[in-house]
């Protein structure tokens, strides 16, 4: 996550920081929110499996679904100043889609 964070900075040009949280304060940096429940366990349990390396395995997914080899990180530059509104979007305004 900390190279994600550099990478969005030095794209965007706007200062992106990672902070590692124990699940004490994943929990309680969510609950800012108000959600159910199983939305902050979700995004625990998605943190904390980010953390364990759980998700570093590169696959072919995006290919099958999209047929396109590009990795988006090549695409990041064209698209900064969208990019960055994306980010700032989500961060501030978190929708709740469906439930489980």
């Amino acid at each position: 996550m900390t190279e994600v964070a550099r990478v969005l900075t030095e794209t965007t040009g706007q200062p992106v920081k990672y902070h590692e949280e124990t699940v004490d304060e994943a929990y309680g940096s969510r609950r800012r929110w108000d959600a159910p429940q199983w939305l902050y366990d979700a995004g625990v349990s998605t943190y904390t499996a980010i953390a364990l390396g759980q998700l570093a395995a590169v696959t072919r997914d995006v290919h099958s679904v999209t047929g396109s080899e590009t990795p988006i990180i090549p695409t990041l530059p064209d698209q900064p100043q969208q990019l960055t509104h994306d980010i700032n979007v989500k961060l501030t305004k978190p929708r709740l889609v469906g439930g489980p």
